[in-house]
């Protein structure tokens, strides 16, 4: 049993959200809506009610605690996590806002969590390193200061998340990954909104946190009633390479400049993502999505690949080249399905091809504090999800269940797995280079899961605070290279003010 005690700053719009599961909330689905579902900052939604107010000035503070117990049937386990503390909701003069919250408990995860962070050293979605138990672990902060220049422009500061996408996974920018301090700039034009976001962050590398930057651009366009266009580019750069200190790069700093022109105008060897997605709202209560993202694309390597699945047996057509890395997934949600209100589903498929997001230098992977910045199985896999959702002003019914088909890397051979990993076909310092052709989704050590949890919560308040009553299951099984494991646990909590964690990260 592993504890960790933790402080914890943590993002108030989070713990303040009436709904859920906000992607699927009925308002941003609509088909007359003009909202952009795919764009969501973390600091947006205003509390409401708040406690003390005066002139244009306004003051939130309110208890906050998640509690939880565990009961690992097939481990013989009872981890815990108990947190406590309080948010914050500010705004001390006219369009300017400012939210955080702080929390301090103890935490004991579930085993089949535990296991990652004895293999990563940070817990996912957080900025700090675990330590044992007898020692003391700071999380970094998460606070969002929000300013509105114009009734176009609004600035954001701070140390938070974004997610950029309809789904439940993002291929693009996720909250699932850690906090990361950063400078952000949105134009809200109605039809049009456009973001960018320029963030610091660090990876452990050679046993030091070593310091990178991205910067990223997020084009969401509502350009007919019920279609969505959307367009994504980043850049990840490491604080200083082998033939200077490049620190923060100024060509970047270009809010509505394209990155691959700067990149090329600088000769730099940095990371470079472009991508873009689709949405189509049908009917009134059903959204159907998708997010294409490339990492390298070479046209000559998809040719071969489409001969290759036209015919297969010819061994004369190489195929599944490492420099083709991209991402895909396609998705639907509904809500109020077959006329019950509150009643809502989302059913996603994710895809990411071997070494997609990894670099030749690792520095320049797609990562913060060793953790992927879009979906946080890295890349080399599948992964097919189902969640069901039902809420009504008492009860909240959660069913929850996904698939992953993935391939581990070991110490000696690098599969596309682990975007940490220097990814190149010949030697290039202490990489291990990859095969150049034959590369699969799933090589490797082969990897199966199946998860699936159910969850039941009942809602109370205590001077006007909602407080959640919880109790659930999670069966999980687990198939690593023909070998079975099986996980089985009943938990307990409570929850106030605050969603509580799912665990839904591997």
């Amino acid at each position: 049993m592993r504890i960790f005690i933790t402080i914890l700053l943590v993002s108030l719009s989070q713990v303040f959200a009436q709904s859920y599961f906000p992607l699927l909330a009925p308002e941003m689905m609509a088909s007359d809506s003009a909202s952009h579902s795919s764009l969501r900052i973390f600091n947006e939604e205003i509390p409401e009610n708040l406690s003390f107010s005066w002139q244009n000035k306004s003051l939130l503070v309110a208890p906050l605690l998640e509690s939880t117990a565990y009961g690992e049937l097939s481990e013989s386990e009872f981890p815990y996590n108990i947190n406590a503390g309080f948010g914050l909701f500010c705004s001390p003069i006219k369009k300017l806002n400012i939210t955080a919250s702080l929390l301090g408990g103890v935490l004991d995860f579930p085993t089949y969590i535990a296991n990652q962070y004895d293999t990563s050293a940070y817990f996912p979605g957080t900025t700090n390193l675990l330590q044992s138990t007898d020692h003391s672990s700071l999380l970094s902060p998460t606070i969002d200061i929000s300013y509105q220049i114009s009734d176009v422009f609004s600035v954001h500061t701070g140390n938070s998340k974004v997610f950029l996408g309809e789904g439940y996974r993002s291929l693009f920018l996720s909250d699932q990954g850690a906090n990361a301090p950063h400078l952000s700039l949105k134009m809200d034009l109605g039809k049009v909104q456009y973001l960018y976001r320029l963030q610091a962050e660090q990876q452990d590398y050679t046993g030091f946190g070593q310091k990178k930057y991205s910067a990223f651009h997020y084009l969401s366009w509502n350009f007919l009633k019920r279609w969505n266009i959307s367009l994504f580019e980043a850049v990840t750069w490491q604080n200083a390479d082998s033939i200077r200190p490049r620190g923060m790069e100024w060509t970047y700093l270009n809010p509505v400049l394209f990155f691959r022109p700067a990149e090329f105008a600088i000769g730099s060897p940095d990371n470079m993502l472009v991508g873009g997605g689709i949405s189509y709202r049908f009917g009134k209560k059903t959204t159907v999505y998708t997010q294409v993202l490339l990492d390298e694309f070479f046209i000559d390597e998809w040719k071969n690949w489409i001969k290759h699945s036209l015919h297969p047996n010819d061994t004369t057509v190489p195929y599944g080249a490492w420099v083709n890395k991209q991402a895909f997934q396609l998705g639907i949600k509904s809500f109020d399905i077959a006329g019950l209100e509150g009643l809502s589903a989302i059913g996603e498929f994710n895809f990411v091809r071997p070494y997609t997001y990894s670099h030749v230098n690792p520095l320049n992977s797609y990562s913060h504090n060793n953790q992927p910045l879009a979906h946080p199985f890295g890349a080399n896999f599948f992964e097919v999800l189902l969640r069901f959702d039902y809420q009504n002003d008492k009860w909240h019914f959660i069913s929850h269940s996904f698939f992953k088909r993935t391939g581990y890397d070991t110490p000696v051979s690098h599969y596309g797995q682990n975007i940490l990993l220097s990814t190149f076909d010949s030697p290039r310092g202490n990489n291990i280079p990859v095969a150049y052709y034959g590369n699969v989704v799933g090589q490797g050590i082969p990897v199966r899961v199946l998860h699936n949890s159910i969850e039941v919560r009942y809602k109370l308040y205590l001077s006007e605070n909602p407080v959640w009553l919880r109790v659930g299951t999670t069966l999980r099984s687990e198939n690593i290279q023909d070998v079975k494991n099986s996980y089985l646990s009943i938990f307990l909590g409570i929850l106030l003010n605050m969603q509580g964690k799912e665990y839904l990260q591997r």
